[in-house]
């Protein structure tokens, strides 16, 4: 492999462009990692002295802010969320520590501060429900735990014992990066008769698993009434011998599944300026921007919805795929995840500006990222370090200021270390004055 420096385009007259000659790959798939653990706050206040909690973080910290809030009194539950909707093996991918599971939870119960910021509510502790064919019980919950800078699980798991060392059911949801308690709050579960004990569990970031409660239930069987004996009936008459053999009718033909999503499918989506909830579309702005930053390399990017996203990206557990580049067919065309495309369109169409936080710095780090790919780009880790360079940038092609965007590289360089990154994307070549610095002349470290 050679390294080439050349001078590139009249848009941003300072930066200097690094393009690595490697292979052809398939696919490159860029993923990202949280930010680092944050440091758990103390558990030395009772719960009865029900304060605030707060640990900041100073400028530059690789550690976001965590904050714990307990509310003085009970204020709701929040709208119901259908946990099975987001399993932790599918739509919840994510490389970290940052994976609660049943069988983490079952190991922190023994040793849980009771009711340790979450607290049970139906169905209650002791109580007894009626079995009924078809039916489901809704568990529900609330919790107190949130944290600004990292995503966090949620857990709950019932058990037929004590302890919950035999699991019925196990089922768990996304906590987003919140001002506030951002978790799931209740499931819906069919069961069958009997005594059960449930609990519920949640994780923020790598700070420690906080569980509620252990309450059992039951629920009581009822037998079905034996069906009727029919009356007797007379014997049918004997029908005369047909003088001909009906007409045989052919089956009805077995339509065809629904082939998968491919990329293939890109060009065929309809163009939509802004969002469209449940629709694949190509985006005409995201398109422009992903063009200019490729320097004219990249001629479309496309915003997919969660169910084609699911077919088009195979994630192996504990991933989550921003963004894709198919190299083998289509390799001058971007492909984002919904979440991304939500959080541009924040920026683009809704015209908003909320404080700079990870989930936003890792949006316009994507698209700058897959648009360096259909420049030629393969090495994962100089190109995540350009794009992290281009994040400043490509914000004010989405309508920011340039102030904004710098802020939004700053979140991604106080994040960026091998710990953060998946394997191959992280390079002690990238800092400021470093071999992939794109304006070595400059100290204005990330953003040119």
């Amino acid at each position: 492999m050679e390294l080439f420096l050349r001078h590139r385009g009249p848009y941003l007259p300072t930066r200097k462009w690094f393009v690595l000659l490697a292979s052809t790959t398939v696919c490159a798939l860029l993923l990202i990692a949280p930010a680092s653990a944050a440091r758990a706050p103390s558990h030395e206040q009772s719960a009865a002295t029900h304060s605030a909690r707060h640990e900041s973080v100073s400028a530059g910290s690789m550690t976001p802010s965590y904050v714990a809030r307990v509310r003085a009194q009970f204020r709701g539950i929040p709208p119901s969320f259908d946990l099975t909707s987001a399993p932790l093996s599918t739509t919840t991918h994510y490389r970290s520590a940052q994976r609660l599971t049943a069988l983490a939870l079952l190991t922190a119960v023994p040793r849980a501060i009771k009711a340790d910021g979450v607290y049970l509510s139906a169905p209650a502790n002791g109580s007894s429900w009626q079995w009924v064919t078809g039916g489901y019980l809704t568990f529900s919950w609330s919790e107190d735990w949130y944290c600004p800078g990292c995503d966090g699980v949620v857990v709950v798991v019932v058990g037929t014992d004590p302890g919950l060392s035999n699991v019925a059911y196990s089922g768990g949801g996304v906590c987003p990066a919140s001002q506030s308690p951002s978790c799931p709050t209740s499931v819906n579960v069919s069961l069958n008769p009997g005594t059960y004990y449930w609990a519920v569990g949640l994780q923020l970031g790598t700070n420690p698993i906080h569980v509620s409660d252990e309450w059992s239930f039951t629920i009581v069987g009822a037998s079905p009434p034996p069906a009727p004996v029919p009356p007797p009936t007379a014997p049918p008459p004997t029908a005369p011998p047909p003088t001909s053999p009906p007409p045989t009718t052919p089956p009805a033909p077995v339509p065809p599944p629904t082939p998968a999503v491919t990329f293939d499918d890109g060009p065929t989506l309809p163009t939509i300026s802004g969002p469209s909830p449940g629709v694949s579309r190509k985006d005409p702005a995201y398109t422009h921007d992903a063009f200019v930053v490729s320097e004219r390399h990249a001629t479309a990017a496309y915003c997919w919805d969660g169910t084609d996203w699911g077919q088009l990206v195979q994630a192996p557990p504990g991933e989550i795929v921003l963004g894709v580049v198919d190299f083998k067919g289509h390799a001058t065309e971007v492909s984002l995840a919904p979440n991304v495309c939500a959080r541009l369109d924040i920026l683009r169409y809704l015209n908003k500006r909320p404080a700079p936080n990870a989930w936003l710095a890792n949006s316009v780090d994507a698209l700058a990222h897959e648009s360096l790919h259909t420049d030629g780009f393969r090495n994962e880790a100089m190109t995540e370090c350009v794009a992290m360079q281009l994040t400043g940038f490509t914000s004010t092609l989405l309508g920011t200021k340039a102030s904004y965007g710098r802020a939004l590289a700053n979140v991604l360089w106080s994040n960026y270390s091998v710990a953060n990154k998946p394997p191959g994307y992280w390079s002690s070549r990238c800092h400021n004055g470093g071999p992939w610095d794109i304006s070595a002349k400059s100290n204005s470290w990330p953003t040119p």
